[in-house]
């Protein structure tokens, strides 16, 4: 079976949240390490800790924030959104569809 166009549409812009997602965190790589060092207990986190969660969270618990981080962060939103979107369009539906 041919993939509908919205799976289609699904995987490019997921993707390409994947993408602009991994851009932001090499953008911002310097200002969220800052950030997690700054933490009192961060002596006690395995050094890769603040790459897998840490980084992130703590730039929207402690408010500062570089603005490149706000807008990319903004637009990989948008893409996540619209991809669920178009898991849901009706061409999709045969293609969810059990195999009998």
């Amino acid at each position: 079976m041919e993939r509908p166009q919205s799976i289609l549409w699904f995987e490019r812009l997921y993707l390409g949240g994947m993408v602009l997602g991994l851009l932001n965190t090499v953008m911002n790589w310097g200002v969220i390490q800052a950030q997690v060092t700054a933490t009192p207990n961060a002596a006690l986190l395995p050094s890769w800790f603040s790459a897998a969660t840490v980084g992130i969270a703590m730039t929207l618990a402690t408010g500062v924030r570089p603005p490149t981080l706000n807008v990319i962060a903004a637009i990989v939103l948008v893409f996540q959104t619209a991809a669920m979107v178009m898991l849901f369009r009706p061409d999709t539906k045969p293609w969810f569809a059990p195999v009998s």
